[in-house]
């Protein structure tokens, strides 16, 4: 159990962690969309420059592209502005389409994550304590075979190392009869043998497999009386009958 809260919240972090980085990617993917359209601007401007508008294209974008306004020819400073114009709009270009593919991927992978890995687990039901609903006798009927068939089902959390046996209670006395198969829905079908006459409770225990083993020898060894319910076993349903 803690292996899996564990497990879980591992996982369960990866989508903040997701969210954070493609959050900071989409907002630095807008500054450099914003730079993008800025140096396109320029770009553009420095192409469609008339011959008497070039100095103060260079006056006023030579200090921001750090292009140098001594030494050279202002026709090799616009010519450097416009290469290093050229230059900047590709790399900003590129910068901005990478960041958007990592923004799109991890907004992607966080939502597979949150639709196929993100669920909880969710917590084993509580044990419901079992019983016995019998379908085909009920308290006092009156019973004339030796060997009646007894239909019912077995309500309640049926753990996989538990097994079922018929029991009859006379006086102080358990009389063991017959294991009882019981299927997925708990449902059960067993002829038990009734071997006196009166006034008699039959019923149905449950075994630890420790207490199954003890009882399963005692049946190899026709051993059939029990003088009260062995430890590992419950007594979960029973009936009054009369058996003629």
């Amino acid at each position: 159990m803690l292996l899996q809260a564990q497990t879980f919240l591992e996982f369960s972090i990866i989508p903040q962690i997701g969210t954070a980085i493609g959050l900071i990617a989409f907002i630095v993917a807008i500054v450099f969309y914003y730079l993008r359209i800025q140096s396109g601007n320029d770009l553009e401007k420095i192409k469609s420059a008339k011959e008497d508008e070039r100095a103060n294209l260079l006056r006023d974008l030579s200090d921001k592209y750090s292009v140098p306004t001594d030494k050279i020819s202002p026709e090799n400073q616009f010519k450097l502005l416009q290469d290093k114009l050229e230059l900047d709009y590709r790399k900003r270009n590129q910068t901005f389409k990478f960041l958007t593919f990592v923004t799109l991927v991890v907004g992607v992978l966080v939502a597979l994550i949150i639709i196929f890995g993100g669920e909880e687990p969710q917590p084993n039901p509580t044990p419901t304590p079992m019983k016995v609903v019998f379908e085909n006798i009920s308290n006092g009927d009156t019973i004339l075979t030796s060997t009646p068939e007894v239909k019912g089902k077995i309500i309640g959390t049926i753990a996989t190392n538990i097994t079922f046996y018929a029991v009859l209670k006379n006086a102080n006395q358990y009389g063991l009869t017959t294991k009882i198969d019981v299927d997925k829905d708990g449902k059960f079908d067993f002829n038990s043998s009734i071997g006196y006459a009166g006034q008699i409770k039959i019923g149905i225990i449950s075994c630890d497999e420790v207490t199954s083993n003890t009882i399963d020898n005692q049946f190899k060894n026709q051993i059939y009386t029990l003088n009260s319910l062995p430890i590992g076993s419950e007594l979960i349903g029973a009936v009054d009958i009369y058996k003629k």
